[in-house]
């Protein structure tokens, strides 16, 4: 698409979303303006990128406007942001065209996890009044066995506790529509991420936890969810893999990544003294439900987390008793 717009201008690029708009814009849908926005199309612009980069954040923005002033339908409009987006600059100039902003953070499994995680703050705080979520990360089977169903897991509860708005799962053999017979190949940039077929790729474990992610907090009013890392308290080390806790509704929920040695640390704060609190463990891998019982406050306002009954990652759920 950069690449598109360096050679044809805006105004091709126009005319292109009209004719989109008008072919698509009564369905239900969400325009994303460009892939890799600031990306010239697997071309290597070596010291001139920084300028294009300026020109495509500049260009896109003026895109953006045409398809607000033109869609009568008044459709989400999005980004999907491209390298250089980590230079600290936003992904268009003009981020009021923007409706929900979408993030990439990487390929590279448990690497890209801090990486991934402070994306999500930082756009949090400098877009406090607008939907965040990821668009493209660590997209399952890529690099080889990188980024499974254990990264999903971190990544999808993670960012459902701090806020985010969704999560978007991806799978490496069915970006590119991989065919047990036919195999996308190269990219343009010479590079071959995957060979692995759709009809495996589908298969894969962490589709299947995400969905029951899905299917835990649509037991809740997840949609209004509100972070609350101020209610549990824990003893680790410096890490992303720490606690993460929200509320809705008389309901604290809470993921657990990996802690075996400290579970006896984690306390959940600022309970309720007059109240009583229904707990249950759930497994994240399954679905399955461990009901742990009443438990009430101590005197501080506090409960301190047991031990679960397996070392694994959990998702512990704590609901005021009315």
């Amino acid at each position: 698409w950069g690449y598109y717009m360096k050679w044809t201008g805006v105004d091709n690029m126009e005319k292109y979303w009209d004719y989109v708009i008008a072919r698509y814009g009564a369905y239900p849908c969400t325009w994303t303006l460009a892939g890799e926005v600031t990306l010239a199309y697997y071309t290597d612009l070596g010291e001139n990128w920084s300028y294009y980069k300026t020109q495509f954040r500049e260009q896109w923005s003026e895109v953006a406007r045409h398809i607000h002033h033109t869609d009568p339908y008044h459709r989400l409009v999005t980004v999907h942001p491209g390298p250089g987006v980590n230079d600290g600059k936003p992904p268009v100039n003009d981020m009021g065209t923007i409706d929900f902003v979408m993030l990439q953070s990487g390929h590279s499994g448990f690497r890209t996890l801090p990486h991934a995680t402070m994306n999500v703050r930082k756009n949090l705080d400098d877009y406090p009044q607008k939907p965040i979520l990821h668009g493209e990360v660590c997209f399952e089977g890529m690099h080889g066995e990188g980024s499974g169903s254990k990264v999903q897991r971190f990544l999808f509860w993670s960012n459902m506790l701090m806020g985010t708005a969704g999560f978007s799962y991806g799978a490496e053999g069915i970006w590119q529509f991989n065919t047990t017979t036919e195999k996308f190949g190269a990219s343009p940039g010479g590079n071959t991420w995957g060979n692995v077929p759709w009809e495996v790729a589908y298969t894969y474990p962490g589709s299947r936890e995400v969905g029951i992610g899905k299917t835990i907090l649509e037991q809740y009013q997840w949609w209004d969810l509100k972070p609350a890392p101020d209610l549990i308290s824990f003893s680790a080390p410096d890490s992303i893999f720490i606690p993460y806790c929200a509320t809705t509704k008389n309901v604290r929920i809470i993921y657990m990544f990996d802690f075996p040695s400290s579970w006896r640390n984690i306390r959940c704060t600022k309970l309720n003294k007059e109240k009583t609190y229904q707990v249950t463990f759930i497994d994240p891998i399954t679905g399955d439900t461990y009901p742990y019982g009443i438990i009430s406050a101590d005197v501080k306002g506090e409960w301190k987390v047991p031990k679960p009954p397996i070392m694994q990652d959990w998702v512990l759920v704590l609901k005021e008793k009315l």
